[in-house]
Parts: C-alpha cells; sequence; structure tokens
C-alpha cells in the first residue's frame, strides 16, 4: 500500500471485520477514510477508535437503498474533497441452513450483496470520472459466495 498518504477513501462495510480493519489500514498509510455501515451505534464506535490512526468520518448507510447510497457518495466527496479509492465491502450473510432459508433472507443478502456493491461501484465510477479518470473500485468479496 504504498503511496497513499492524503488518498481519499470510502469504504463501505467498513464500521466491523474486515472493512474496519481496512480503514485502520489505509489510515495508518496516510489515506483519509470515510467509511459506512447499517448500524449507526457501531458507525460511531468504528470512527472514534479508527481516529487514532488518522482522519476518518462515517456515516450509517444501507448500500441496497439508491438514495442512501447517494447520500453516502455526496457525503465522502464533501468530507474528502473527492474520492480515489471505493473499497467496496459491505455484505450480509444469513447463517442458515440452505434447506431452511426463507426466501425473504435470501433476497435481502441479493439486494445488499449485489445491488448494493452495483449502486456503490456506480455512483463512484460517476465521480471518478467527473472528476478526470482514475482511481481504484476494490469489490470484495467472501467465502460464502463459494
Amino acid at each position: 500500500m504504498r503511496g497513499l498518504r492524503d488518498k481519499r477513501v470510502l469504504i463501505s462495510g467498513g464500521s466491523s471485520g474486515i472493512g474496519k480493519a481496512t480503514a485502520q489500514r489505509f489510515l495508518e498509510e496516510g489515506a483519509r477514510v470515510v467509511l459506512c455501515g447499517l448500524d449507526p451505534e457501531e458507525v460511531e464506535t468504528a470512527v472514534t477508535e479508527l481516529r487514532e490512526f488518522g482522519t476518518a468520518t462515517g456515516l450509517p448507510a444501507d448500500v441496497s437503498r439508491d438514495d442512501e447510497v447517494t447520500r453516502l457518495v455526496d457525503s465522502a466527496c464533501s468530507a474528502l474533497g473527492g474520492i480515489d479509492v471505493l473499497v467496496n465491502n459491505a455484505g450480509i450473510a444469513w447463517r442458515e441452513p440452505f434447506l431452511t432459508i426463507t426466501p425473504a433472507h435470501w433476497d435481502r443478502v441479493l439486494t445488499v450483496n449485489l445491488r448494493g456493491m452495483f449502486l456503490v461501484a456506480q455512483a463512484v465510477a460517476r465521480v471518478l470520472v467527473d472528476q478526470g479518470g482514475g482511481g481504484v473500485i476494490v469489490n470484495m468479496s467472501s467465502t460464502n459466495g463459494l
């Protein structure tokens, strides 16, 4: 992770687990980070903990909702002055046996993990184009998909 000083990074699903660890690493390398997560208290706690490593802000957002993705990306652009890197990490999984998972749970997984990833990547890609091109979009996945 060389050359990250002052890079402007948005991390979806950044309030816990791999996303939070990724945020910490970017901060340690000198980047400025905006993260999101679904739970407002978890986002606040993560931001408080991560500020020891650098400039971090965050907000709650449901990446499966167009309006919340627009608010997230607009807020990140305002806070950072643009976006250089998206770590598209938001995702959920139900811990249920395949034969008992409900259609509602399955629909929610697809809505967050597929639609959410698409919405955030598309919104950030528009920002990158408007900024003159360049930038990085990293789409994370899980072994749960296998």
